[in-house]
């Protein structure tokens, strides 16, 4: 078990919470992977600015925001874990292993979404993310061919 005060990712600097989820060489590379699979050029590098460019991207019930959300939320949660897991059970998955059961996560839960638009955009994402075109609303003719 360690406790020493060094970050158990990059085992290079003192953890703090800033370095520990933005600043360290680890979370930085799942961070950036985290970012592509969203379309996004460049993830913030602080808790605040994380928080004010979220507010910002943020909004409503599109299939971006939702992805943008659930992103968020799993990748603090993946990093966290995997921090964990080093820490009190010296097991070590690595960042191809970590970014995929993030994916993972994500996946599992933009697949059980229903009636989101049809758009490039969302077929976008949808093909980033290896989801099913059976999220979107069924195509209904808006008028009569009579």
């Amino acid at each position: 078990m360690q406790l020493d005060g060094i970050c158990p990712l990059c085992k290079f600097v003192d953890e703090t919470h800033q370095h520990l989820f933005f600043k360290c060489s680890f979370s930085t590379v799942v961070w950036q992977h985290m970012a592509t699979k969203n379309m996004i050029l460049d993830m913030p590098g602080s808790l605040v600015e994380v928080l004010d460019w979220y507010c910002g991207q943020v909004n409503g019930k599109s299939l971006n925001s939702i992805s943008l959300q659930c992103s968020l939320a799993a990748t603090v949660y993946g990093l966290w874990r995997e921090r964990n897991c080093r820490i009190f059970q010296g097991k070590v998955m690595g960042h191809d292993k970590v970014m995929r059961s993030i994916v993972a996560d994500v996946r599992d839960f933009l697949s059980s979404r229903r009636k989101m638009k049809q758009s490039l955009e969302n077929q976008s994402l949808c093909r980033n993310w290896g989801l099913s075109s059976r999220i979107f609303l069924p195509f209904r003719f808006l008028g009569s061919c009579l």
